[in-house]
C-alpha cells in the first residue's frame, strides 16, 4: 500500500504532458504513486493532453451514473427478463464503457434480454449510452 501525502491549494504540481508546473487550485490528499500524482498535474493544466486526460478521468467518473440508469431503465420499461438481468449485465457494461473511452473501441452496440445499450463519444469525448428497448423505449444518457 502506497503511502498518501497530502498537497495543499497554493502547492506547485508538473503537469505529466507539457511538463509545466502549475499551482493546485484545491487541497487533495493522495496515494503517493507514479499514476496518481500524474493525474493530479493533470487535472490542473490546460494544456490539450491535459484536457483530453480530465475528459476521459470525467467519463469514468460519471460511469456508475449511467449503470444506475441503464438499471432503472430497464426496471422502469417493465422489461421483466432485462430487469432481473441488468445487475448481472452491469460489470460487462462497465467494462464496455471504459473500452470506449479508452479508444479500444469506436462505438459498441450489446443486447441485454429486450434492452439494446449503445455506446459512443461525443465530439468531447465525453460517453453517450442510448438505450432502447424492444417495447420502444428510449433514452440517451
Amino acid at each position: 500500500m502506497a503511502k498518501k501525502t497530502t498537497f495543499n491549494e497554493g502547492d506547485s504540481i508538473i503537469c505529466p504532458f507539457c511538463k509545466q508546473a502549475r499551482i493546485l487550485t484545491h487541497s487533495a490528499t493522495i496515494e503517493n504513486t507514479p499514476e496518481e500524482l500524474a493525474a493530479l498535474g493533470a487535472l490542473e493544466c490546460g494544456c490539450g493532453e491535459a484536457r483530453i486526460f480530465q475528459n476521459k478521468k470525467k467519463s469514468k467518473d460519471n460511469v456508475p451514473a449511467l449503470l444506475d440508469s441503464f438499471i432503472e431503465f430497464c426496471q422502469f420499461g417493465e422489461s421483466s427478463e432485462a430487469a432481473t438481468q441488468a445487475k448481472a449485465a452491469t460489470e460487462f457494461i462497465k467494462t464496455a464503457c471504459f473500452a470506449v473511452i479508452d479508444g479500444k473501441a469506436e462505438k459498441l452496440t450489446l443486447s441485454v434480454k429486450e434492452v439494446k445499450v449503445k455506446l459512443s463519444l461525443f465530439k468531447d469525448k465525453q460517453l453517450e449510452m442510448k438505450l432502447e428497448s424492444k417495447k420502444g423505449l428510449v433514452t440517451t444518457t
